[in-house]
């Protein structure tokens, strides 16, 4: 079946394979089966552990040397590790901790629950008992619950201690764009409100999620419709081949949950427009990037590889034709990733090669030690590169691209809060309300000081003028050919 680009039946290893369960042979019985090796010890599977650590050594590690500020660089090793390990360990923890209360609910009656329970069938859930699928779609959606509001609140959590500890609540300064500043953006919601806003909205929406899943179960054993929803819900989203195993859709689900979550966190609109950038590029590339960059990959290499036995170069593309050898499993990326068996998963490469070579030697047409040799070394080749490629986009390039959109966007702000405070310069009038420092008025041509040609008398030079309660002039002065002091007087006598 290897050598046809298929499937084996066999159960494959943990972390081996291609990367899809194998087919449910046999429905699942639920009689009592003692010695489970499921525990607190092994919940965290093998999946978990990989996408864990690829993330450290593929995002969190090339970044460091952009970091823009002290502050940048907690916040961004805060999210790292505290984040990760609610994305991956909050559901196997969560699920192995939830699944006896919803397996009594169930009315599954089997000492070895976690192992039923947690294990994925690959979309085959017409295989499952009634009270199984109970008990399975419960426990997924209480774990689901719990690792989501988890999983929302770090985003609100880190802003707090971002704001008590460096005493900063401005995007800006995390930037390293501008001074610390204690309050928050003009317009904008203070972090620190908003996250103790979302301590109690946050538990209450998840909550009502868990709740809901506590009354799942009672209604999939008496209602038929809603049976088959929830078998139809499993076809798509369950639990990894091992039991408690975070899946590709679960994965999808947590991230989904993460990107609201860091929009609704972001403290300005300079943080949402480069979340927003960043997101696009890493959410994908955690989901499908790295499997799509193997494939890429593993067709150059059976295309243009070759490997030394002797003086002797064999092709690739000759050893598949003769041996019908592939570094994938003769699937597309796409086509997997549609069917139920492996709905989300385009990893078609295959994780380990000596199932292959046995397969090989089994059917007479093994290969050489050298050869192996050769084609192992390919492989990791192959594993090599599609890290540093990993670490290139979503460590280096998205995070370089999306800081100097917000350098430049901040650059356009500043230059635009310029130009408005020009042009909102108050407007001075030609005489102002307060003529202290007005000239004094010339001496009269009318034989006394004092005698305007109207018949006014005028204050004492000496005197201060006293403002006017309204500055601006009800007529223009030149109509009038009248000194300041005078049209203050007139001026007084026509708003009277």
């Amino acid at each position: 079946m290897l050598l046809k680009g298929g499937v084996s039946n066999t159960a494959p290893q943990p972390g081996l394979g291609s990367g899809s369960s194998p087919p449910l042979a046999t429905r699942h019985s639920v009689a009592p089966k003692f010695g489970s090796s499921v525990g607190w010890s092994t919940i965290i599977g093998p999946n978990a552990l990989s996408q864990c650590f690829t993330d450290i050594l593929g995002v969190w590690v090339p970044k460091l040397p952009l970091v823009r500020s002290k502050t940048q660089f907690f916040e961004e090793s805060f999210l790292e590790f505290v984040e990760d390990a609610a994305f991956y360990f909050a559901v196997p923890t969560a699920a192995f901790g939830l699944h006896k209360v919803y397996q009594n609910l169930a009315k599954l009656n089997s000492n070895n629950a976690a192992e039923i329970i947690g294990k994925g069938v690959a979309g085959k859930t017409k295989e499952l008992t009634r009270d199984l699928v109970a008990a399975k779609f419960g426990t997924l959606a209480g774990a689901l619950a719990i690792a989501g509001a988890a999983e929302y609140m770090i985003q609100h959590a880190k802003n707090v201690i971002t704001a008590k500890q460096f005493n900063t609540k401005n995007f800006t300064a995390v930037a390293g764009l501008e001074g610390a500043q204690s309050q928050a953006v003009k317009g904008e919601m203070d972090p620190v409100v908003k996250a103790k806003r979302r301590s109690w909205q946050v538990p209450a929406l998840f909550g009502s999620v868990l709740v809901a899943s506590l009354f799942a179960p009672r209604m999939i054993l008496k209602h038929e419709a809603a049976e088959k929803l929830a078998r139809k819900a499993l076809t798509y989203v369950d639990f990894g081949k091992n039991p408690f195993d975070i899946s590709k859709m679960i994965l999808g689900i947590l991230a989904g949950v993460g990107a609201v979550s860091y929009i609704d966190a972001a403290r300005d609109s300079l943080e949402r427009k480069e979340t927003a950038t960043r997101l696009a590029v890493v959410i994908p590339y955690m989901l499908f990037g790295n499997e799509l960059v193997g494939y890429g990959l593993a067709k150059y290499y059976e295309k243009f590889g070759k490997v030394k036995h002797g003086e002797k170069t064999i092709q690739l593309n000759d050893l598949k034709k003769s041996h019908n050898f592939s570094l994938t499993n003769g699937k597309k990326p796409w086509q997997q990733f549609l069917e139920a068996e492996s709905f989300m998963d385009m990893g078609v490469v295959r994780k380990e090669l000596a199932p292959v070579f046995a397969e090989l030697g089994r059917n007479g047409k093994g290969l050489a030690k050298p050869v192996e040799e050769g084609l192992y070394k390919i492989h990791g080749q192959m594993g090599v590169w599609s890290r540093l490629l990993s670490a290139a986009i979503s460590g280096v390039g998205i995070n370089w691209i999306a800081y100097r959109q917000t350098k430049e966007r901040f650059k356009r702000q500043q230059e635009a809060q310029k130009q408005q405070l020009a042009q909102t310069i108050p407007y001075t009038p030609v005489f102002p309300g307060n003529f202290v420092n007005a000239p004094a008025p010339v001496a009269s041509p009318f034989g006394y000081p004092g005698k305007s040609p109207n018949g006014f008398v005028l204050p004492q030079a000496q005197k201060p003028f006293a403002p006017i309660a309204t500055p601006t002039p009800l007529f223009p002065v030149a109509a009038f050919g009248q000194t300041p002091a005078q049209w203050s007087r007139l001026n007084g006598q026509a708003q009277a």
